[in-house]
């Protein structure tokens, strides 16, 4: 395991380098500490896609049983090569919140880049908390509509809202994005 510095606000993030499959490495990562969890298809050995997918699925179930053994739930995201919908559920059953492809997320950010100019600056600043804008979840007990919101917290944070949430459960929620204002 070694600790990197993070470029994420509020947090350290660590990388195990190991066979991160097995219950014992993912204890020596204090995953039974962590308040989330994101599982990467690793690309550091010569092997198939097929097999990276089947990896970080099995160290997601592993961690997942791990904390819900503990009685604690995390967050978790899991990157997968390939995404069908039997994995996804496979997961989604498990309580990962999360699954990605990065590759389709990058397609459609390149082909989005092409109708947007400068959308890829927007989406980098957003991205890299350490400078500029950023995304942030903020807690609003305020009963009101969403322009009310969107009012309140321009004029007071200078804070542009996009969107809502609301907890499903402990480690998951339901968003909206751009919902009507009234």
């Amino acid at each position: 395991q070694s600790k990197c510095k993070s470029s994420i606000k509020g947090g350290d993030i660590f990388f195990i380098q190991d066979d991160y499959t097995t219950g014992a490495v993912l204890k020596r990562a204090k995953v039974e500490t962590a308040r989330g969890a994101i599982f990467l298809a690793g690309k550091e050995k010569e092997r198939s896609d097929l097999d990276r997918d089947a990896r970080t699925i099995l160290t997601a179930l592993t961690t997942e049983k791990m904390l819900n053994e503990s009685g604690r739930g995390i967050y978790s995201c899991v990157e997968l090569l390939n995404r069908d919908r039997e994995k996804v559920n496979v997961l989604k059953d498990a309580d990962v919140e999360d699954v990605i492809e990065g590759n389709e997320f990058m397609g459609h950010l390149i082909a989005h880049s092409v109708l947007v100019d400068g959308l890829i600056h927007i989406i980098r600043e957003l991205l890299t908390s350490t400078w500029g804008s950023e995304f942030r979840v903020i807690d609003n007990n305020r009963e009101q509509t969403f322009g009310e919101a969107i009012r309140h917290y321009k004029n007071k944070q200078d804070m542009i809202i996009v969107g809502y949430g609301k907890h499903q459960t402990e480690t998951t929620v339901s968003f909206k994005i751009n919902p009507q204002s009234d």
